[in-house]
């Protein structure tokens, strides 16, 4: 569903320059131009139904807590493996990364909140996100 939409937003992606954008963004950005309009709407529907289905099976869950990444940041990179937040961007709820200790060579590691689609201001995770940072913030001064 990803690289459908970032086909459709931003089809000059795929033929970038190579020192513009990675060839696996291209290469993402190629496959999302050859997927049909049906497999895509198909996909929207079936995940609208896991979503219903996740949330009434949390419904007395306010927030999820869950590591950001498998390890720490890779040194040098901006971002790290995203393989676990994006099942929760999925779900279409709030959610917020922070940094809860420090790992191997020093970098950081992340937790995640992710609570129920609807008002984020009345989302249990930006206090949650907030005290955890702070805490971090404390215990390395």
């Amino acid at each position: 569903m990803i690289e459908y939409e970032v086909a459709h937003a931003h089809p000059s992606l795929a033929t970038a320059p190579a020192g513009d954008v990675s060839e696996g963004l291209r290469e993402a950005v190629r496959r999302g131009a050859a997927t049909d309009d049906w497999v895509y709407r198909d996909a929207c529907v079936a995940l609208g139904e896991a979503r219903t289905m996740f949330w009434t099976a949390m419904s007395d869950i306010d927030a999820l807590i869950f590591p950001a990444a498998p390890d720490v940041a890779p040194a040098g990179m901006k971002t790290g493996d995203p393989r676990f937040i994006v099942p929760f961007t999925a779900l279409d709820g709030p959610m917020v990364s922070v940094p809860v200790g420090y790992g191997a060579q020093d970098l950081p590691l992340g937790l995640c909140c992710s609570a129920r689609p609807g008002p984020t201001l009345r989302s249990p995770i930006s206090p949650t996100g907030w005290r955890l940072s702070s805490r971090l913030r404390a215990d390395r001064a």
